[in-house]
Parts: structure tokens; C-alpha cells; sequence
């Protein structure tokens, strides 16, 4: 009797769900395919330089806050940095072999 109840011949009923279908907004739909701009397709900065801080090196533009590791510094004190590896003011670049000399950021 088993073996029968298992090969039913009535068609199974389709499924349904007690849950009402969510229509997505169109609006909403189009915004999420969005797409930020790549750091490479954006024009750099007009003034700009790269120095090297605690071990690392970091991409620095004026009037911008930075945190760095291994800096003793009070917040918000302004530093000067000698370890300039580029500098660009507005179409002149100077790049370092490693270091540019006589060039400080502060």
C-alpha cells in the first residue's frame, strides 16, 4: 500500500507561496547599475606630491588630512616631510632618483 502512495498517478498541485510577489522599482533597478569611476580615468591633480612616511608611500595633495603609522606628531600639528619621491606643480613633474633634494612638503 506504500509502494502505491508513492506512485501516484494524480498530477502534484503547484506550488504556491502565502508571500506576495515585491515588483522592484525601475528607479531603483537603474541606480544599483551604476558604476563608480575608475581612480584611473579621473585627471589627476594640477598639485600633488609622493612622499614616503613610516615606511610607506602616500599620495598627498594640499589642504587634505592624512593619518600615517609610526609618526610622533600632536594632532593637527603641521610636519615637514623631506622624503619627496615626486612633486608636481601644475604642468612641471620632478621625480626623484630615489629622493628629489632640496624639496620639502610640510
Amino acid at each position: 500500500m506504500l509502494a502505491n502512495r508513492l506512485h501516484s498517478t494524480k498530477p502534484a498541485a503547484p506550488f504556491t507561496s502565502a508571500r506576495p510577489r515585491v515588483a522592484v522599482c525601475q528607479a531603483v533597478a537603474a541606480d544599483a547599475k551604476k558604476v563608480h569611476p575608475s581612480p584611473l580615468s579621473t585627471a589627476a591633480p594640477s598639485n600633488y606630491a609622493i612622499i614616503e612616511v613610516g615606511g610607506t608611500q602616500i599620495f598627498v595633495e594640499p589642504g587634505k588630512w592624512y593619518t600615517v603609522n609610526r609618526l610622533k606628531a600632536d594632532i593637527g600639528s603641521k610636519i615637514k616631510f623631506g622624503r619627496v619621491l615626486a612633486h608636481k606643480n601644475g604642468d612641471k613633474l620632478n621625480v626623484g632618483t630615489p629622493y628629489l633634494e632640496n624639496v620639502n612638503v610640510s
